[in-house]
């Protein structure tokens, strides 16, 4: 592992994923298997969802910043997580094999 990667690492767990900072503990749930209380990063950014338009459209997708290693790979659209005692279903994810996982939720209605 290079000194970035390393220092990503650190920085994730000890500042981001730290229940002490920004961290939070969530359940991540997936059908037949036991449920997994993880460390992850909650945010709900937004961001122009149709930005050539003439007025401003604004999409709210929350997501979850986690560790890669602390939820089973493959995650599916049928995972589900438990965040402030409110369920997302999973409606995508991006692991770009730094450490680190982004899940966008979905909550209520269909995806």
């Amino acid at each position: 592992m290079n000194a970035f990667m390393s220092q990503l690492e650190t920085d994730l767990q000890d500042v981001f994923l730290n229940l002490e900072e920004f961290g939070e503990e969530v359940v991540f749930h997936r059908a037949g298997t036991a449920d997994l209380v993880i460390r992850a990063l909650f945010d709900t950014p937004a961001r122009l969802a149709d930005p050539d338009t003439e007025n401003s459209v604004v999409a709210v997708e929350p997501r979850l910043i986690v560790r890669s290693s602390d939820i089973p790979w493959p995650v599916s659209r049928a995972d589900t997580v438990t965040v402030r005692g409110k369920v997302y279903r999973i409606s995508r994810w991006v692991d770009e094999k730094l450490g680190h996982a982004e899940l966008y939720l979905h909550h209520g209605g269909r995806l």
